[in-house]
């Protein structure tokens, strides 16, 4: 594994994984190549936050460079994350800003983590999507599937945490965070 051949677009969905391990050694590693500091570099009072407004144009444009790595709006983004088409009738702006600043706060049913080692070393990290009694179907970040077969699973574990990237708020600007909740308080069920 050589971190200079992973293109810098996809990092992020590469490190999502160890991100999230739920070995310290392995979260501490990603996040020295995320560089991201052990403590959070910027705090935001979501109280405060929730009172400034926001361009909604500039907040589809930071989800289509943020998000759509791992939501989809229609048929745009990629399926791995809760799709997001009706997010705005669902949540406030405050529940918002705590799902992108805490996503393991509160982590949508049928989108909790699991992590599978293979007898042969291999480290999966997913959403489980499909259970026989012989295989296991995984969606991954960047929504590809793997099947896992059951007699080779080593060790299978419950993660206790969002698989959404971790962080992910302190790749924007103040600004661009509040246009992205803008725009996301727009994305209403049509009656």
């Amino acid at each position: 594994f050589v971190l200079d051949q992973i293109p810098k677009e996809y990092l992020t969905d590469a490190m999502t994984g160890p991100l999230n391990a739920w070995r310290k050694p392995v979260r501490e590693k990603a996040r020295e190549i995320m560089n991201i500091s052990n403590s959070a570099n910027v705090e935001y009072n979501i109280s405060e936050i929730v009172l400034k407004s926001g361009n909604t144009t500039n907040g589809a444009e930071i989800f289509t460079k943020t998000c759509a790595t791992c939501h989809k709006i229609k048929n745009s983004g990629i399926d791995f994350g809760p799709p997001l088409d009706d997010i705005g009738s669902k949540y406030g702006k405050d529940a918002l800003y705590t799902s992108i600043i805490d996503p393991s706060k509160s982590i949508n049913f049928g989108y909790e983590g699991e992590q599978i080692t293979t007898n042969n070393g291999g480290i999966y990290v997913g959403i489980k999507t499909n259970e026989t009694a012989d295989e296991i179907t995984l969606k991954m970040a960047g929504g590809l599937k793997e099947i896992v077969i059951k007699k080779n699973i080593k060790e299978r574990i419950k993660v206790k945490q969002s698989l959404m990237t971790p962080y992910l708020y302190q790749n924007m600007t103040e600004q661009e965070l509040i246009d992205l909740v803008e725009y996301l308080t727009t994305l209403k069920k049509n009656i």
